[in-house]
């Protein structure tokens, strides 16, 4: 995916012919993890500077699919 890693784990039943489960992780939840790259790149903003508009560009930027709000520029 554009966005990045998207895996799929899948369970067979012990036949083999269908699927007992099926779990997705989608790029969304790699990086909106607080350890992911998304938290790495905004603690690594500069300490200065218009913080809040690089926060929402970074978010964006990472995954346009997810509305974002800055909520604090602490």
């Amino acid at each position: 995916m554009a966005r990045g890693l998207l895996l799929h784990r899948v369970r067979l039943e012990a036949d083999g012919r269908r699927v007992a489960a099926w779990q997705v992780l989608a790029p969304t939840e790699w990086n909106a993890h607080p350890r992911g790259t998304l938290a790495q790149a905004l603690a690594a903003l500069p300490e200065t500077g218009p913080r809040s508009e690089a926060a929402r560009l970074l978010a964006l930027a990472f995954d346009p699919c997810v509305d974002v709000e800055v909520i604090c520029d602490a």
